[in-house]
């Protein structure tokens, strides 16, 4: 009957619709990623190479406290 197909034609196009828009998601959600630690990466070479290849004493940064080759300063809460 006709009216049968058309009752689960809208159904069907929503769902189609509904994985489409998922997978635009998982794809955006790759390329975020993908894109966060290629710029990572592109900080942090330098620093990596400077500290394990050649050894090259870096000194205490606030803002890169990880790649320090000095130890950190240690900030208490409650004094």
């Amino acid at each position: 009957m006709p009216g049968e197909n058309e009752d689960k034609r809208p159904a069907a196009v929503q769902k189609e619709k509904m994985q489409i828009m998922l997978n635009l998601t998982e794809t955006t959600f790759k390329r975020i990623e993908e894109g966060f630690d290629e710029q990572l990466a592109e900080l942090m070479d330098s620093y990596w190479e400077k500290i394990y290849l050649k050894e090259i004493k870096i000194g205490y940064d606030p803002r890169l406290p990880f790649s320090s080759s000095d130890t950190p300063m240690l900030e208490l809460r409650f004094q």
